[in-house]
């Protein structure tokens, strides 16, 4: 199937626009209203236990949902974004990354989620790319949260998520709208995070997997930008006072260190020959 027939995402809302003026209009009461509902939804005591992680999960997809929808309808916003939308239509003719395409500080993993709205039969336009936003931005904080909760209570992680749900909502920035290399870069961060969390409250031996996994991500990101290299300098020095903290003896701890070192050191290692 040839590229042009493709959908663009960008003129099915613009369409939705049309035909639905007053509504568009007063979109912003429906902002207000789902961000109203959240923090009352994260403030409210779950004494019943009646609120399951994936209730909350989807209460952060509506708002951020609800909120971000509008940026679909528009252009170009930040120079890097046209250039990753560029690069994403190169890599459908020649799939060679640092052949067909080099970005300076960027790799791989910036530009390939923008095919995914490819897969899926739309085109790779700013409606796509603004839409993969939505879709980072929304695992990000589910992932996020999930961490909190592994780390403190339920309760807790809900009330720690109403400030990141804030600044989404109402940061408007036109860097921050248009899609750049930071948000794989958070998305990575919250899955390698949400693994470490995991691993906390987890067996030795699930631990090994969790913090094998939380590394191998953590190698990933020098793909997406090189200037990850201090957060993820940052959470592996999390990761060893973890594995010291582990009740095992110092064996087992020098296993999973080495276990974790070979999931980071092998993408360091080719990433220090490759021009990212």
């Amino acid at each position: 199937m040839g590229f042009n027939n493709y959908v663009s995402l960008s003129a099915i809302i613009y369409s939705i626009a049309e035909a639905n003026s007053t509504m568009i209009s007063l979109y912003w009461v429906l902002d207000i209203l789902a961000y109203g509902l959240f923090v009352w939804f994260a403030l409210k005591n779950n004494r019943n236990g009646s609120y399951t992680s994936t209730m909350v999960i989807v209460c952060i997809s509506v708002v951020v949902v609800v909120f971000r929808w509008p940026y679909l309808m528009r252009g170009q916003q930040n120079p890097d974004e046209a250039q990753e939308i560029a690069s994403a239509i190169t890599l459908l003719t020649d799939p060679i990354y640092w052949k067909s395409v080099a970005n300076p500080t960027r790799g791989p993993f910036v530009t390939l989620p923008l095919l995914f709205p490819y897969v899926l039969g739309f085109k790779i336009d700013f409606g796509s790319a603004k839409a993969m936003v939505i879709i980072l931005l929304t695992a990000s904080m589910s992932l996020t949260y999930l961490f909190l909760k592994d780390l403190t209570t339920e309760r807790y992680a809900r009330i720690s998520m109403i400030p990141m749900i804030t600044f989404v909502c109402f940061m408007n920035h036109e860097d921050f709208e248009a899609y750049n290399g930071e948000y794989p870069l958070v998305f990575m961060t919250a899955l390698a995070c949400y693994f470490i969390g995991r691993a906390s409250r987890s067996s030795l031996q699930r631990q090994f997997y969790y913090l094998f996994g939380a590394s191998f991500v953590l190698g990933c990101m020098p793909y997406a930008k090189l200037q990850s290299v201090p957060v993820v300098a940052t959470v592996i020095l999390g990761i060893l006072l973890m594995v010291i903290c582990i009740p095992c003896n110092n064996r087992n701890k020098m296993f999973i260190i080495a276990c974790c070192g070979l999931g980071v050191s092998r993408f360091f290692y080719f990433a220090s020959y490759i021009p990212i």
